[in-house]
């Protein structure tokens, strides 16, 4: 596997604003949400420590943002911990949700590509290594499929009814 950058404003695209959203989608955003560094932040009148890949929120704020009921993000957030994926915390009036390795995954890497740290690094070789396979047993594939992306992107468009 691998993995991609994903751009925080992608909350900002008429895709995104669909409700309700899925568990993987709740699950990106909150990855969205996560702080991207460690720094104070007010919350609710007092001034915290959020650290990185921390999100300060609410279950009645989140079953808001997803279109769930509060007992819908409840059982997601059990499960989120019973797979080792978030753990929770408590906040005056609301929740401390950790993403677990949010900096693993993430790394210290800048929006440009440039990576910070040796493990950066290590898993940018190991994913062109990984990369250069794929493209090799491409190359092997006589069968490719041209998508014309303005076209895909005109037809997603009508089907959902946004011009």
């Amino acid at each position: 596997m691998g993995w991609i950058k994903l751009d925080r404003s992608i909350e900002n695209n008429w895709l995104w604003e669909a409700k309700p959203f899925s568990p993987g989608q709740a699950w990106i955003d909150l990855l969205i949400m996560a702080a991207h560094s460690t720094g104070p932040r007010q919350w609710k009148g007092s001034f915290l420590t959020q650290h990185r890949g921390e999100v300060f929120t609410s279950m009645v704020a989140l079953a808001d943002r997803w279109g769930w009921s509060y007992k819908k993000v409840g059982r997601f957030i059990k499960a989120l911990e019973g797979d080792g994926m978030v753990r929770r915390g408590d906040l005056p009036k609301g929740i401390r949700l950790t993403i677990e390795n949010y900096t693993k995954f993430q790394g210290q890497g800048k929006a440009n590509g440039r990576a910070d740290d040796r493990a950066d690094d290590r898993a940018t070789s190991d994913n062109k290594r990984r990369d250069k396979k794929v493209k090799e047993t491409r190359a092997r594939e006589s069968d490719h499929v041209a998508v014309d992306s303005a076209a895909l992107d005109e037809e997603i468009a009508k089907l959902w009814g946004v011009s």
